[in-house]
């Protein structure tokens, strides 16, 4: 929804509209139906495409090359940063569009012991052979 990058893990492809800005940090796997049915936003020339695929390189290992820093956002650094409501904001809205939901919670299911609990300890027959 921003015309401009807000953090390096986001970049901007076009001046207008419909994609002005790609956001590295909210990728999603989409199901083949769903981009089936989505409509294409345009043909991006090969510049573009070199430099998209130049910063997803970079979104691999954290390093902005400086041929990208004026298609990137500024770093995010403080904790009360109101870009990190932002984000939380949009990735809930892309979940919404996407469809997806969080794992419902099976309130039968039985509840399971935690692996590194003392008792009974590891490999002890506490039970009775008879």
């Amino acid at each position: 929804p921003l015309a401009l990058p807000a953090v390096p893990e986001e970049l901007r492809v076009r001046e207008e509209g419909p994609v002005r800005v790609l956001q590295g940090w909210n990728t999603k796997t989409v199901p083949t139906e769903i981009v089936k049915s989505s409509w294409c936003a345009g043909e991006l020339e090969e510049e573009v495409r070199f430099r998209i695929h130049t910063w997803c390189l970079a979104l691999e290992h954290g390093d902005y090359p400086e041929t990208l820093t004026d298609y990137i956002g500024p770093p995010l650094r403080h904790p009360l940063d109101p870009r990190h409501t932002y984000r939380e904001e949009e990735q809930q809205r892309v979940d919404r569009c996407l469809g997806e939901s969080l794992p419902a919670v099976d309130s039968d299911a039985p509840d399971l012991d935690i692996a590194a609990e003392p008792e009974p300890g590891y490999g002890d027959q506490t039970e009775d052979p008879e």
